[in-house]
């Protein structure tokens, strides 16, 4: 597909399966007639925004140019009325935690090998100027021979189409105030991030969110299972958490955020 031709239309595909939308809204799994099997992300489902058109298009030719073995392609975008959508190819084992938390355990070879990919993807789109700003396992998405790719660059990395998430996710909690949040997130977050939201990105950054990635892919899957226990209570009543679970020496993350800012890791 040529950079002219990025542009898609929604009958282009049929999809087949809704996936894990991860905290970015709907994932599909569809059929293109030229790609074959490839992945429907839903940016924003409202009004056209046609002011952001000519914008939205120039970041996807970005990302479209953004071409590396460890870094998802996108293959083209969707800009109509109610589906503002990224187009993507398909990893067919998921996202990297789904594989972690797999009853088949991932030897310890295989997990060396995703950490030297994953560090081969970061400098890439570094070298490109480009900071990720959410790596975290559920962005970094694994084939059939386990191999990866880093992906979500469009909802993460982009001004506009960053926006338009946001904006979706505004409405998706007035719709419903139950709504998922962005799964752990901050949890994989730099601190001068969390101290101040307006704090600018930067390489180190992702290096810090990559740490964080790095020492779940050593842990057993019931320490992951615990972790991930941890994560939810955190939402909610993180003093009530287990001292079974606070107390792993393994953490990573301290159990409140006022912790976190306190240590300044």
């Amino acid at each position: 597909m040529s950079l002219d031709n990025i542009k898609m239309a929604s009958s282009d595909l049929l999809e087949r399966q809704d996936l894990d939308s991860g905290g970015f809204g709907k994932v599909s799994l569809c059929f293109h007639r030229s790609h074959g099997f490839v992945i429907l992300k839903k940016v924003y489902t409202g009004s056209n925004r046609a002011e952001y058109n000519e914008a939205l298009l120039e970041e996807g030719k970005m990302m479209h140019r953004l071409r590396h073995s460890r870094v998802v392609k996108l293959l083209g975008v969707i800009m109509e009325e109610g589906n503002y959508s990224l187009v993507m190819e398909f990893m067919e084992k998921g996202n990297l935690m789904h594989v972690l938390k797999a009853e088949i355990s991932v030897p310890l070879s295989v997990k060396g090998r995703i950490i030297v990919e994953t560090i081969e993807g970061m400098c890439y789109l570094h070298d490109k100027g480009v900071i990720h700003k959410d790596l975290k396992p559920e962005n970094i998405l694994v084939d059939r021979d386990f191999h990866i790719k880093i992906a979500d660059l469009g909802v993460a990395s982009f001004k506009t189409w960053s926006k338009l998430t946001k904006e979706e996710h505004k409405k998706q909690r007035e719709v419903n105030s139950t709504s998922k949040r962005n799964g752990g997130t901050l949890h994989y977050m730099a601190p001068e991030h969390l101290n101040n939201i307006n704090a600018k990105p930067t390489e180190k950054s992702d290096v810090y969110s990559f740490g964080i990635a790095l020492t779940m892919t050593k842990i057993s899957t019931s320490l992951l299972d615990q972790y991930i226990d941890l994560r939810n209570l955190q939402s909610s009543t993180p003093k009530q958490a287990p001292k079974s679970i606070t107390t792993l020496p393994w953490l990573p993350v301290l159990t409140t955020r006022t912790e976190l800012h306190n240590k300044q890791l």
